[in-house]
């Protein structure tokens, strides 16, 4: 199990701790596992305790991103648009999105509040979604996939207003 934002200085430390620990699948396993429970939280709270918010220009965009086994027990929370529709409020932002990537099936759920969120996926990431719910086939994350993508939307949105 190997993020696409795993470092070479990421993999050498494994190695390196391998010598001194046995680390078995197992193990691995389990740690994920403990980290993918969520059972007490309410959607918003979930949202609300994974969130980082990003200022391109003046936009202000919020993405919160879970990594977890089995991602489908978020997303398919009925309130969890409402959710990111709260928080958004709360934190004064122009977009939320929320990123729900399955560390299993190497597969990300995005899920969007609105339309206006919807089509800067689209325009910034180059998708055609027409629905606020999407499972892509792979591994998204931040700080590989949506901030730079973002970054250059917004960043070519400032330049087309001030021409």
């Amino acid at each position: 199990m190997v993020a696409p934002s795993t470092t070479q200085r990421d993999k050498d430390a494994y190695e390196w701790l391998k010598l001194f620990v046995c680390i078995s699948d197992d193990l691995i396993f389990k740690l994920f596992k403990s980290r993918s429970s969520f059972d007490n939280l309410e959607s918003f709270q979930i949202i609300l305790n994974n969130l980082k918010d990003f200022e391109f220009g003046s936009y202000r965009v919020g993405i919160s991103q879970i990594e977890m086994i089995n991602i489908k027990q978020i997303v398919d929370k009925s309130d969890l648009v409402d959710a990111l529709s709260q928080v958004k409020k709360l934190k004064m932002l122009d977009y939320i999105i929320f990123s729900g990537v399955d560390i299993l099936s190497h597969k990300t759920t995005l899920v969007v509040p609105d339309v206006e969120t919807l089509n800067i996926i689209n325009k910034g990431m180059g998708y055609n979604f027409i629905i606020m719910k999407n499972e892509i086939e792979k591994i998204l994350l931040r700080k590989t996939d949506y901030i730079p993508k973002l970054k250059k939307y917004f960043s070519s949105l400032s330049v087309d207003n001030n021409c």
